[in-house]
């Protein structure tokens, strides 16, 4: 597992067998429901998209899935 630079600040690592690059850890880790109850409230009173995304401190993607 040879070490092949840094991505976002961490680790980036290349599989000797298959050639595949990849990271360690949950990067990509999903909120947990308390975090998402205030974008569901705020969603709930007709607030747009880009306006919670802006209120919550995520992107607008991400307030749609």
């Amino acid at each position: 597992m040879p070490r092949n630079g840094a991505s976002q600040g961490r680790q980036v690592y290349r599989c000797g067998d298959c050639g595949r690059y990849y990271t360690h850890g949950a990067a990509g880790a999903r909120p947990s429901a308390a975090d998402r109850e205030p974008t569901r409230t705020l969603h709930g009173a007709g607030i747009s998209r880009s306006a919670i995304a802006r209120i919550v401190g995520v992107t607008s993607p991400t307030v749609r899935r």
